[in-house]
């Protein structure tokens, strides 16, 4: 008597079926109760000693529970990544992005990329040269503090919703942050950053005894420039060496014209001065103004 093809087919696909749902179950097996998988080395990336210590201690605690209720979390392929995502923020909550991947069949590397600060607004949330407002619990001294009324924007970048100054572009922030670098590394370290409504910038240094004055309008890189030649060039080079400790200010709100004064910072008073620098260096004259 002859099989028919159909009864074959069949017979030939329960037994496939049977013969897969048995590697699976071996294979679920073997994954379960043996530690060939296991995780047993977090690689952590970007952080300090101390946190690793700690994030280490809350990845195995989360690692103890099954994602898809049936795979365990301490096991290579099964992982759960919003929860290494959750354990890393809670010690690190100014991280930029995480990154996740095994490095071999028992190791995982995290990498946790940081926010860089530039300036602060308070002593828990510092301010990258994006304008992203991150909290941190690193410490912040010797970050100039952002003391300008601004409005802030929400946005997402790699999963994670961040706050960004939106009162300012991102590109003008950029260039005031590398703006006070160069003042900081020549002049006076700038401490406090202030923007006023009509869009004036005071960069002030410890104890806001001298300042810089720009505009949000101000070409920042002719500015530095004008900066470098009045400070190069004399009367203001030997007033500087003198009694640097006196600045009140210098003013370069005024393209090439760059105002300055020494003694008690009351705002712009007679004994103002101005310097008036033509191609930056070429001629140079001292005029007293009354403003």
């Amino acid at each position: 008597m002859k099989i028919k093809r159909r009864v074959i087919h069949k017979v030939r696909n329960w037994s496939l079926f049977v013969m897969v749902v048995v590697l699976l179950g071996l294979s679920y097996k073997v994954y379960v109760e043996k530690d060939w998988f296991s995780i047993k080395e977090y690689v952590i990336i970007g952080v300090s000693e101390k946190e690793r210590e700690e994030i280490i201690r809350r990845l195995q605690k989360a690692s103890a529970g099954v994602s898809l209720f049936i795979l365990p979390q301490d096991k290579i392929l099964s992982y759960s990544h919003k929860e290494i995502v959750s354990a890393i923020t809670d010690v690190v909550p100014s991280r930029r992005d995480i990154v996740v991947g095994p490095s071999s069949l028992q190791s995982l590397q995290i990498e946790v990329i940081d926010f860089v600060p530039v300036m602060k607004l308070s002593d828990g949330l510092g301010v990258t040269k994006e304008g992203i407002i991150f909290p941190t619990k690193k410490s912040l001294e010797g970050f100039p503090y952002f003391d300008s009324v601004s409005t802030t924007k929400t946005f997402k970048e790699g999963g994670f919703t961040f706050n960004r100054l939106s009162t300012f572009d991102e590109e003008y922030i950029e260039e005031l942050s590398a703006f006070i670098e160069k003042v900081s590394s020549i002049l006076f370290p700038i401490s406090k950053i202030t923007i006023d409504e009509r869009g004036d910038v005071s960069l002030f240094g410890q104890g806001e005894v001298s300042k810089v004055l720009v505009t949000t309008k101000t070409d920042l890189d002719k500015g530095w420039s004008t900066l470098v030649s009045a400070i190069d060039t004399d009367p203001l080079k030997t007033s500087l060496e003198k009694e640097k400790h006196n600045l009140a200010y210098i003013d370069l709100r005024f393209g090439n014209k760059v105002f300055y004064k020494f003694g008690p910072q009351t705002e712009f008073q007679n004994s103002s001065s101005t310097v008036i620098i033509d191609d930056h260096v070429k001629s140079t004259s001292t005029i007293p103004v009354t403003r």
